[in-house]
C-alpha cells in the first residue's frame, strides 16, 4: 500500500463550499474538492477493481479543502504556503499538488 496523493486547494467562497447546499453556508463536504476526491476515488477503485477482479475501495486521492471564502491569492493563499500553515497531516511534507482556485470576481473588487 502507498500513501495518497495529498492535494490541498486553496481558494474563495466558491471552493470552499458557500451555497452548495440548501442552507447556503459554507460546506466543504459538498463543495467540488470533496467532489474531486470521491471522484478519483471511484475511478481508481474501479479501474484496480476490475485488473484484480476485487471490489475493494481504495484511497488514492487525499483532499484539503484550505478555501477560506472573501480571500484572494494574494491576501492568503500566497501567505498559506509561505508560512507553511497546512493541517496537522500535512506539516510534515506538505501536500503534493496545490490547487489555486479562486473565481474572477475576486479581482473584480480589489483595488490598486
Amino acid at each position: 500500500d502507498y500513501p495518497p496523493l495529498n492535494i490541498a486547494v486553496l481558494g474563495g467562497s466558491v471552493t470552499s463550499g458557500r451555497g452548495c447546499d440548501k442552507a447556503r453556508v459554507q460546506n466543504k463536504n459538498c463543495a467540488w474538492p470533496k467532489r474531486l476526491e470521491l471522484l478519483c476515488n471511484q475511478f481508481f477503485s474501479t479501474v484496480l477493481n476490475s485488473k484484480q477482479n476485487r471490489k475493494e475501495s481504495y484511497s488514492i486521492v487525499k483532499v484539503y479543502n484550505m478555501a477560506i471564502g472573501g480571500t484572494s491569492t494574494e491576501s492568503t493563499a500566497t501567505k498559506l504556503i509561505e508560512y507553511w500553515m497546512y493541517p496537522k497531516e500535512l506539516k510534515e511534507s506538505g501536500p503534493d499538488v496545490i490547487i489555486n482556485s479562486y473565481s474572477t470576481n475576486g479581482k473584480l473588487y480589489s483595488r490598486p
